[in-house]
């Protein structure tokens, strides 16, 4: 039966917006799109407030089921969305009304839109610094007014330096690309010392910069945009979706026999 609830909670605390939600593999899913999400965060911003992001692909929900460092992670996050068309596939057959895809290269265009059309700062943190300074300008080119406040490659064992420069920028948005789960435990290590919206973007600042090619629409709307990262990047990625993935469907068995 389905669950579709409104929760009202700290989550939409800010400007008393009710945040609809539901549960699917343990996790908590914000169900706004992508329009309801920028419109609600930039009311956040407007009242002061800050969130955490997190963007929950079939990776995610495995890690999630049998890393418990990674599960308290996500106890940070203020907002989860659905990334990836197996879990709004998992979604319509458990018959939760996830009703839109949210990704987060996808939200990382739509908010640094919002920033140039506000005024909000923006900090890119992760990558290289030959990746970063592409991705500024690709950004730069797209959304001429935006203000990017700092930027800092993702190769450093000391955060301390890392986290007095993002204080000294005050970014609206920190955009934060190191690859999970690396990128959601350093968020959720640091969060009481960062302020605005953080989201972890994973590679999206190598797509943005042209580096790393997106799979097409329609491989995406087929469930097929894994096989599009394995092409690209065999190496690192054959062990996680052709292994470690499979458990996936264990757990979308357990969701059915508990319905």
């Amino acid at each position: 039966m389905a669950t579709d609830s409104v929760i009202s909670g700290t989550v939409g605390a800010d400007r008393g917006i009710h945040v609809p939600q539901e549960r699917l593999f343990e996790l908590t899913l914000c169900t706004f799109d992508m329009q309801e999400t920028v419109a609600y965060l930039d009311g956040v911003l407007q009242s002061g407030g800050s969130k955490v992001l997190f963007t929950a692909n079939v990776d995610h929900v495995v890690r999630h089921s049998n890393d418990s460092d990674f599960r308290r992670c996500y106890q940070v996050a203020d907002l989860v969305f659905a990334d990836g068309m197996p879990l709004m596939w998992a979604a319509r057959l458990l018959r939760r009304s996830v009703r839109a895809r949210v990704t987060g290269v996808d939200l990382m265009a739509a908010l640094c839109s919002l920033a140039a059309k506000r005024g909000y700062r923006c900090f890119l943190l992760g990558s290289k610094e030959e990746t970063l300074d592409k991705a500024c300008r690709a950004l730069q080119q797209r959304f001429p007014s935006i203000q990017i406040a700092g930027t800092h490659h993702g190769y450093f064992d000391d955060s301390s330096p890392v986290l007095e420069l993002v204080r000294q920028a005050r970014p609206h948005f920190l955009f934060v690309g190191m690859g999970s789960p690396r990128q959601e435990k350093w968020i959720a290590q640091h969060r009481s010392q960062l302020s605005g919206v953080i989201l972890p973007v994973g590679g999206s600042f190598e797509v943005i910069a042209g580096e790393k090619k997106r799979a097409p629409g329609w491989a995406q709307r087929l469930g097929l945009e894994w096989t599009w990262r394995l092409a690209q990047d065999p190496r690192r990625l054959w062990k996680r979706y052709l292994l470690e993935d499979l458990v996936f469907l264990k757990l979308l068995l357990r969701e059915l026999r508990s319905r």
